[in-house]
């Protein structure tokens, strides 16, 4: 069965690393979360895919953050098993409206999603068990100055 962990996570403006998958859907909502249990899948789980969503009110100079000196880190059971240049996780997900030729959010004669990257695929998938302990960290060269949200999702299958 398909499934898909996501988690919404705060920067700030002092961490270089940024951990996801930390919340509870109990103790911060489904809007923020899916897990049950911090850093923990209640059910085995087949990774395939995975995407780093930045906020749209993220700056330019914290979005280049993402490309320069930047990483995705994950861990199982404290035993690293993935690390890649954040970039290759990016997924943008964003709706252009035009009117007349021009960029506006009123009066459109056109609205659309588009979307360009979409993640990093795992040519090997990645196996997390049940309820062994799983890390998924953003490590920066530098913190954002400007607080914005991230989202990480896990996509695979139970």
């Amino acid at each position: 069965m398909d499934k898909i962990y996501y988690d919404v996570v705060a920067t700030g403006t002092s961490d270089t690393t940024i951990s996801f998958f930390t919340h509870t859907e109990k103790s911060d909502g489904v809007t923020v979360t899916n897990l049950t249990e911090s850093n923990k899948l209640d059910r085995d789980f087949t990774l395939r895919r995975i995407e780093l969503i930045p906020a749209s009110d993220i700056t330019a100079s914290d979005c280049v953050k993402l490309f320069e000196k930047a990483v995705v880190e994950i861990k199982i059971d404290n035993r690293r098993v993935f690390v890649a240049p954040a970039a290759l996780l990016l997924t943008d997900a964003y709706v252009a409206f035009g009117s007349n030729g021009g960029l506006t959010s009123g009066q459109t004669d056109v609205a659309g999603p588009h979307a360009t990257l979409n993640g990093y695929e795992f040519s090997e998938p990645i196996t997390i068990p049940a309820n062994t302990k799983f890390e998924v960290d953003l490590k920066l060269g530098s913190a954002f100055s400007t607080d914005t949200n991230l989202t990480m999702c896990l996509i695979g299958s139970e």
